[in-house]
């Protein structure tokens, strides 16, 4: 069967571009030919172009920055759709698939899709005949943010969807008391590969065995402090994985994210992961690592007490440094019994995806 994965786009996002290489390769194991429908960003407009020139050129915005390493992994690992970069491009879409999944990231949070949320309940397909479903869709957050019309326009599509499986168990509740469907829970689509999986694909650009990885989205000194307390207590240096500033020259600052084989052979080398991203969690516990999770209240955190609540783990997130407890650091991790989570959630997730006979 031909499946279409539609997920938010990849920019600069190693835990989306990593859940959407993990349920692409699950489905192909099973025999489905497999196509991530590469949705990218709106163009930006020439006058916008020009506003973004001038203020770099004036010192607002002094950064240039190369996805390129990224960017290598998607085309190198991943079979893909052209760009659709805008509605008319979904045209062909629709008769080129048997069946569409959305998921995972947060491809239900309405702040983050705006004026394109529908595309994410798949109004795009028109065909009758096509199984459409949700595998670990998130919303993000725990409440209700969109008004009564587009809640009944959501309601309406999500009724042709045959399943639907959500990532967070606050998402089951929102899309029973909103959206009148019954959803199931499963983990992050990362979760479908094995460790040694990834491993293979890790190509060691550099050596950070026995370090602490600090993997921080947003700049916070309270992230630098409690990073600089978490390698005190171990004794041991920090590296970390993503944006690196390669030079400056006059005002101007020239960054480039490294490549996707270096993030996850940081997890893979760390002794120990300090983070405040999602997937950084999820490839924390895929690698067997200890490692704190600082809340991040504005990205939505709802996500961690979820996932971290499946393993009995809600100890290792922090919301502020009142909270963090060097007991936290020294305490093991029962990697046993976490590892039999794993496997028990992942065949969860192979019923969700087989129990579908148009999906056989």
């Amino acid at each position: 069967m031909k499946v279409g994965i539609l997920t938010l786009p990849f920019n600069n996002n190693y835990g989306g571009l990593l859940q959407s290489y993990a349920l692409q390769t699950y489905l192909k194991k099973q025999g489905h030919d497999v196509l991530v429908i590469q949705r990218v960003s709106s163009q930006i407009s020439n006058f916008q172009n020009f506003k973004n020139l001038v203020k770099k050129m004036i010192g607002f915005c002094p950064i240039i920055i190369d996805y390129s390493a990224m960017k290598e992994f998607e085309y190198s690992n991943m079979k893909l759709t052209k760009p659709i970069t805008c509605r008319k491009d979904y045209n062909c879409i629709d008769y080129s698939f048997d069946a569409f999944i959305v998921g995972s990231d947060q491809v239900w949070r309405f702040d983050y899709t705006k004026d394109s949320k529908k595309e994410y309940f798949f109004d795009f397909v028109a065909s009758s005949n096509k199984t459409l479903l949700s595998f670990a869709a998130s919303f993000g957050i725990d409440k209700w943010t969109i008004d009564e019309q587009e809640t009944e326009n959501i309601k309406q599509l999500l009724n042709r969807f045959t399943a639907v499986s959500v990532r967070e168990d606050s998402g089951i509740q929102l899309c029973a008391d909103h959206l009148n469907f019954k959803a199931e829970l499963v983990l992050d689509p990362a979760f479908l590969l094995h460790a040694d999986e990834y491993r293979s694909l890790h190509v060691q650009e550099e050596n950070n065995q026995g370090k602490v990885l600090h993997y921080l989205l947003d700049d916070n000194p309270a992230y630098s402090e409690l990073s600089r307390k978490v390698c005190e207590i171990l004794q041991k240096d920090s590296f970390t994985v993503g944006r690196k500033l390669e030079k400056r020259v006059l005002f101007w600052s020239f960054f480039h994210y490294r490549s996707v084989y270096s993030w996850i052979n940081g997890f893979n080398d760390a002794d120990f992961v300090f983070t405040d991203s999602f997937h950084g969690v999820v490839f924390s516990i895929i690698f067997n690592k200890p490692f704190i999770a600082y809340a991040n209240k504005k990205r939505g955190y709802t996500r961690f007490n979820s996932l971290l609540n499946i393993f009995g783990l809600n100890d290792r997130l922090v919301f502020d440094l009142t909270d963090f407890s060097s007991d936290i650091i020294k305490s093991s991790i029962d990697w046993d019994k976490v590892n039999k989570i794993i496997q028990q959630e992942r065949i969860k997730s192979d019923v969700f995806l087989r129990c579908l006979g148009t999906l056989e």
